[in-house]
């Protein structure tokens, strides 16, 4: 009774270890999915060092491994123990160091990853603490398991693995009409004043957009009256036409403050946004490096572009979470004022992790100047292109990461090339009607 106790324990704590893996199987091979409930975490967990060995995703090796373990319970009893043993003591070391991966590197965890690792453990501890088998007096070895028995088990392994797979996808639109915010996002953004290092600006939506906001203040300006003259007093006689008077002081006091900023913090403008052409399909991505369905839809998307030859006018704004604004985010900001944001981000979308020592990496292989970089982000000035995209992302009521405005059409998640192809011919032949 003891040994068929055990057996099931190990049966059933694999069951629940395929389950996770085949979910986060589904997740890579299907992204959109979304059966993790942390995208976030899930995404970092998939892209990080330990999220494939050799390119095989580590949830698809751990469904093998799982799969294999439930299957060596089928066997002979005295059989599977001796092999069981070593097998799941190497699958608690691998759970265990997956688990100190996430807790040290990653800074969050993933539910499923955690369900598998967990299991992974668990195993283990079952397998090791099995007790030898009894000696019989009789000399006979253990009655096997039924044929039925273990057919119930197999199928249930096998059910385990396709559910996920065979679980229907909530029925939702391919898009939604996308808000009006194409023609805002293409205008040049107003310069930030220095901000100190630890303090957010954090501007509302609408004074960061700028449109109705600045109109308002523009026409204020224009229509109110110009200040009155301040009175000059007049030249003593007795002081020559060359000595200065209080006249210096005066024009001192009316001049215009100097137009460019203080030596000790030199800022690059960066480039004015180009207006849409005529006939160019407007489209505004919403992304952030390190999400990994931001990454497989980018890369689908400039694919599609490049084989329909479709024209494009592009607007990417980074999005992330948090107060503060992330290196890889000021990176960006500075590589676009050097002509460099498309490499940097290029880049930055083959980095394994979020650190200082990749963002670096990626600048190197970007063709940046690492020392003005390091200048850049030492400074306390925020760049105004972060702070017009975190105004631009939450006024958009984003539901999902990546989002892209293609057209008038709005893709939220990670999206197929059919999807892609369908908005970005859509919005072509919406242009051409509209040039026409």
């Amino acid at each position: 009774m003891l040994f068929a106790s055990r057996l099931t324990a190990l049966r059933i704590t694999a069951l629940v270890a395929i389950l996770a893996s085949a979910i986060l199987t589904v997740d890579h091979v299907r992204p959109g999915r979304e059966f993790c409930p942390l995208e976030q975490a899930c995404s970092a967990a998939a892209e990080s060092e330990f999220g494939s060995v050799a390119g095989i995703p580590t949830s698809v090796l751990g469904l093998l491994a799982f799969g294999a373990v439930l299957l060596l319970t089928l066997l002979p009893v005295s059989l599977a123990r001796r092999i069981l043993q070593p097998a799941c003591f190497l699958g608690a070391l691998a759970g265990m160091g997956l688990m100190t991966e996430q807790a040290l590197h990653l800074d969050a965890f993933c539910p499923l990853c955690l369900v598998a690792d967990g299991a992974a453990v668990a195993l283990g501890y079952i397998a090791l603490t099995w007790p030898p088998l009894p000696f019989l007096r009789s000399g006979r070895g253990f009655s096997a398991e039924s044929h039925a028995a273990r057919t119930a088990w197999g199928l249930g392994m096998a059910l385990t693995i396709v559910l996920p797979f065979a679980w229907p996808r909530e029925v939702e639109p391919a898009w939604e009409e996308a808000p009006e915010l194409a023609e805002a996002l293409f205008e040049e953004p107003t310069v930030a004043a220095p901000t100190p290092p630890n303090v957010d600006p954090d501007p509302a939506p609408p004074a960061v957009l700028g449109t109705e906001a600045v109109a308002v203040h523009a026409e204020a300006a224009v229509s109110a009256p110009p200040p009155p003259a301040l009175p000059v007093p007049p030249t003593p006689p007795t002081v020559e036409a060359s000595a200065p008077a209080a006249v210096p002081v005066v024009s001192a006091v009316l001049a215009p403050p100097p137009s460019t900023p203080p030596a000790s913090a030199p800022r690059t403008p960066a480039p004015a946004p180009a207006k849409p052409a005529a006939g160019s399909v407007t489209l505004v991505e919403y992304l952030n490096a390190f999400c990994a369905h931001c990454r497989a839809t980018h890369r689908r998307l400039d694919e599609v572009i490049t084989a329909e030859r479709i024209p494009v006018q592009r607007r990417r704004v980074y999005t992330w979470s948090g107060k503060g604004y992330p290196m890889w985010a000021r990176a960006c900001a500075y590589a676009e004022t050097v002509g460099l944001e498309e490499a940097m981000f290029r880049e930055l979308t083959k980095a394994r992790r979020e650190s200082s020592a990749e963002v670096y990496a990626a600048a190197r292989r970007a063709g940046l100047d690492l020392q003005a970089l390091r200048e850049a982000l030492a400074r306390s000035e925020t760049p105004a292109r972060l702070v017009r995209d975190r105004g631009i992302a939450r006024a958009a009521r984003l539901k999902r990461l990546p989002t892209f405005d293609i057209g008038r059409r709005r893709l939220s998640g990670s999206q197929s090339e059919g999807e892609l192809r369908a908005a970005l011919m859509a919005a072509k032949a919406s242009a051409a009607r509209t040039k026409g």
